[in-house]
């Protein structure tokens, strides 16, 4: 998949949203779909939990990108 360019203030304005109030995280996570050719989550009991296994590797990825 090729990179996107984020605005990584208006992301972080986002993530420290969507840690208090779940609906924005939710939003940004059906955005993020979107984006990646899903379909939208119609309510949050369709959300995975995640394993660190998953989560942790994805997280590294990020990191890499935005240390490139």
């Amino acid at each position: 998949m090729a990179a996107k360019s984020l605005e990584l203030t208006e992301l972080e304005t986002i993530l420290e949203t969507g840690i208090r109030d779940r609906s924005v995280a939710f939003e940004l996570l059906n955005m993020v779909r979107v984006e990646n050719g899903k379909a939208p989550l119609a309510d949050r009991s369709h959300c995975t939990t995640h394993q660190p296994a998953v989560f942790r590797p994805a997280l590294t990825g990020l990191q890499a990108d935005l240390d490139a």
